[in-house]
């Protein structure tokens, strides 16, 4: 492990420890702007997402789209695994945020790949 390794793995340790602090979007799916919404299929595997499910912004990564939906996998609310999702575009917005327990196998995948 290289310290630029050390000092990306402290740093997903503190935004744990402050609990992410990531701000979800606040617009229900239904008020969005439909000329704001990306189309899924200009979504990529692996692109970080939110997406809106049970009155909630879920922080999530696309893992398959189609000109339709984008399959989604994001952290369960109810165990410690990841579930698996289908949304079309107005449920799902891009995310900026980097979320430490679900990017972070992504983050190196996509280092190792780039």
């Amino acid at each position: 492990m290289t310290a630029l390794d050390r000092s990306d793995e402290d740093r997903r340790k503190a935004a744990l420890r402050k609990g992410c602090g990531m701000p979800a979007p606040l617009i229900h799916p239904n008020q969005r702007d439909p000329a704001e919404v990306v189309p899924t299929e200009d979504y990529r595997p692996n692109d970080p997402v939110w997406f809106y499910r049970d009155g909630v912004w879920r922080a999530a990564v696309i893992e398959a789209v189609s000109v339709f939906a984008a399959t989604v996998v994001y952290k369960s609310p109810n165990s410690r695994g990841t579930d698996v999702d289908i949304r079309t575009a107005r449920y799902v917005v891009p995310r900026n945020e980097i979320d430490p327990l679900l990017d972070a196998d992504r983050e190196i995948f996509r280092r190792a790949a780039g």
